[in-house]
């Protein structure tokens, strides 16, 4: 594979992740060199919190103060969750999902529903996701497991919770088979679930298993036509095997799909890319 190949490959897979667990949220461009040092060295939500406030200009730490006063003072247990929420929904606009994680937690802490708990995982999960320090990925990594477990517990029977925790123990621990273990026996209990079967499929590109990949998004579109996610990894599945032309095909059909402009550019740069590469 040339350098050219390489690029459009990483690309792929870089746009491909961040849809796939972010929705809307497409790139992570969190810069948090400086302050992931910091956290690795105490490692708490508090300072999750202090890392995210000393990214904010002076003005938006003076709006987040009162709020954050608050909290103290409010005894009902919704009105706090809900002052969590907001807090979390502001971080989220900042793509500090760190942050966002540590109030969506706080808010499923005082409205403990399944939801609450896998909404707080999927943030930690997201910051695990752009750490560039081992500890503090490990430390986020365990806070997503952590909240996922409890949402789990609460929802024994959803199939959907467990698939993304089982996916989030496979690229955060190191044991991985276990969350691999977890997402096939799901297929087994339900063959076309759409979450166990797109994780299966990720993770069969990561581990280079390029077929299976194939095999598995194949039967994800045959099944959910309007998945555009699995016309993503088909591309990128079809690209890696050096089949262009199936790969070309498979991103103008999750362009049909998507609505966002800016996203479709990106994947028209990378067709581009794919075309003027060389086999």
């Amino acid at each position: 594979m040339n350098k050219q190949q390489i690029i459009v490959v990483s690309a792929v897979l870089a746009l491909g992740l961040s849809i796939y667990f972010f929705g809307k949220m497409t790139v992570l461009t969190q810069d948090t060199t400086a302050p992931v040092m910091e956290a690795s060295r105490g490692m708490d939500n508090d300072a999750l919190l202090e890392i995210a406030a000393s990214n904010l200009k002076p003005e938006e730490r003076e709006k987040l103060t009162p709020i954050m006063a608050a909290l103290d003072t409010v005894k009902n247990d919704l009105q706090k969750a809900g002052l969590h929420r907001s807090l979390a929904a502001f971080w989220d606009t900042k793509s500090e999902w760190a942050a966002a994680g540590v109030h969506y937690q706080a808010a499923a802490e005082a409205d403990p529903q399944a939801v609450n708990y896998m909404v707080a995982g999927s943030r930690y999960q997201a910051a695990a996701e752009v750490a560039n320090d081992t500890l503090l990925s490990g430390f986020l990594f365990n806070n997503a497991i952590s909240n996922m477990e409890k949402a789990t517990q609460l929802a024994p029977n959803d199939l959907d919770m467990k698939s993304d925790l089982a996916n989030v123990i496979v690229t955060g621990t190191a044991a991985p088979m276990r969350g691999i273990q977890s997402l096939l026996d799901i297929v087994k209990q339900e063959p076309k679930h759409l979450k166990a079967n797109a994780h299966l499929a990720r993770l069969a590109i990561t581990s280079g298993q390029h077929d299976k990949a194939v095999e598995r998004y194949t039967n994800l579109i045959a099944w959910y036509p309007a998945f555009a996610d699995a016309y993503l990894g088909l591309g990128e599945a079809h690209f890696n095997l050096g089949n262009k032309e199936a790969a070309i095909k498979s991103l103008e059909q999750y362009k049909g799909l998507v609505r966002d402009e800016s996203v479709n550019n990106q994947i028209d740069v990378f067709i581009n890319k794919i075309k003027s590469s060389t086999p």
